[in-house]
Formats: structure tokens, C-alpha cells, sequence
């Protein structure tokens, strides 16, 4: 089973796994308590147990704490693998029939950051916190992110989180995911949730696509630090030739023009 096309309010990374090699709570206590990458804040089977049920039943998630932030890590033994979106997107995964040859763990933020998910700095932390588990979790092959619909390789994941963590530019190809249009245009998914628009490369700029993905891949990075375009603005694209970007707010679109 898949999802359709309805994306959760609340953004979320699957950290994924063959079949069967999910983990059990007990063994994400263990390498976080190794690590020390983060803390586990809640515990719903320790929580039962102190309150004097001897054998209370088990249950597949945990809450972790990361610099002053609670997220849930659910999906984990006993409780069912979550439903897998259709991972449009691919970098260096393959991800064909993933609901039937994966299982996954989800990350999402706790619920009472729900209405601040789609903030940078939580997000930013949310992938981190990822990252970090995807080092250490064994069995573990790719990570899944919901806003776009991507999956990509468990190494892929990480280098790309390392240079963006370590100052480097915003990883547009991994948590963006490019497509054409019926009528031509090259077309961003996934770009709103960091700013509240997509990009739509129009015309000529679209004509070869991997020069429209590469570029839209550029803009991406400098339309994340402004997280909103409110009016009209020229860039020069990579030949020094100026590129229109125009936006809709009524679609939450920006177009962007050759000059």
C-alpha cells in the first residue's frame, strides 16, 4: 500500500530497512545511551511499568529530545511499519515496490511543535537528528522525506547532510524533487515547505533538463535563507544572462523568466 498524492501536515523522515529489520525499542535505547546523539524523553512501556503494571503492553515508539526539542520515533517492533509514500524522487536508491520490500521507522516532531513543523530551525534539527540515527541504527538503507516525496541511500543522505550542517549550500537535490509539466516547464515539489512557494522554470530554460534541474537546483539554494519572495526580483543564471522570477501568490509559485 502507498499513500496518494496527500501529504502529511507534519513533515516526515523514513528511516528505511529491508523487511524484518526494524528495530526493537530497547535497541534504539542502547545506541543512544552509546552515542549519546540525543535522549530518549519518553518511554510509553517504562511509563506504564512506573506506574505499577508489571507487564504492560509493549509499544513501537519512543520520544527523543535534541537540543531542547521532542520528536517521535515511531514504526519500531512490535507496532506495524508506517504506510510509505510512493517515493517519486530517487537518489541512489532504487526504490521500486518500497512498500513491499521495506519497512520503516518515522521521525516526525512531537505533537506540541506541530503547528511550528514546517519552521527551518526545526526542520533543520528534525534531519539532523536523522542523520545521526541513520550513523548508528544497523541494517538501516535509506532515509525517506515526506514534503517531497524523495528517498535516497543511506550514504547519499549522510554526505549530503554533512555539507549542508557544515556550512555548505542547501541539499536541493534530496529534500526538493524536480519534474516537467504538461506543458513543458521544469517544476519543483517539496521547495514550500521551506518557503512557502515552489519554482517553475519557464521556456528555453526548461528545453534540456538537466541543465533546467541544475539551475533550479541553484536558485533553490538562494531562495532558502530569503524563505519567502514577496515581489518580483532579477538574478543572473550561471551564463551571466539575467533570469526573471516572478511570483504568484495565489499559487505559491514563482516563475522564473529568461531576461
Amino acid at each position: 500500500m502507498t499513500e496518494g498524492d496527500c501529504k502529511p501536515v507534519v513533515p516526515a523522515l523514513y528511516l528505511l530497512f529491508p523487511a524484518g529489520k526494524r528495530p526493537f525499542p530497547s535497541q534504539i535505547h542502547t545506541i543512544i545511551a552509546d552515542s549519546g546523539i540525543c535522549s530518549v524523553s519518553f518511554d510509553p512501556t517504562e511509563d506504564q511499568r512506573a506506574k505499577g503494571k508489571s507487564s504492560p503492553p509493549a509499544e513501537g515508539w519512543l520520544e527523543l529530545l535534541s537540543d531542547g526539542l521532542t520528536f517521535d520515533l515511531a514504526g519500531m517492533v512490535p507496532d506495524a511499519s508506517p504506510v510509505l509514500p510512493a517515493f517519486r524522487h530517487q537518489y541512489d536508491f532504487v526504490a521500486d515496490n518500497a512498500a513491499e520490500n521495506f519497512e520503516a521507522l518515522q521521525l516526525t516532531c512531537g505533537p506540541h511543535l506541530a503547528s511550528g513543523a514546517t519552521q527551518q530551525p526545526v526542520m533543520r534539527l528534525q534531519l539532523r537528528l536523522a542523520r545521526d540515527l541513520a550513523r548508528h541504527v544497523p541494517d538501516l538503507v535509506g532515509v525517506g522525506w515526506s514534503p517531497c516525496d524523495s528517498v535516497m541511500s543511506k550514504d547519499y543522505f549522510g554526505r549530503i547532510m554533512d555539507s549542508w550542517l557544515g556550512g555548505g549550500p542547501f541539499p536541493g537535490l534530496g529534500l526538493v524533487g524536480y519534474r516537467m509539466t504538461g506543458d513543458g516547464a521544469l517544476l519543483s515539489e517539496g521547495l514550500d515547505v521551506w518557503t512557502g512557494q515552489e519554482v517553475q522554470l519557464e521556456g528555453r530554460l526548461a528545453q534540456d533538463r538537466a541543465y533546467a534541474t541544475r539551475l533550479a537546483v541553484r536558485l533553490v539554494n538562494q531562495l532558502i535563507p530569503l524563505g519567502h519572495l514577496d515581489r518580483a526580483e532579477t538574478l543572473n543564471g550561471p551564463d551571466g544572462a539575467p533570469l526573471h522570477l516572478v511570483p504568484l501568490p495565489d499559487a505559491g509559485l514563482i516563475r522564473v523568466l529568461e531576461g
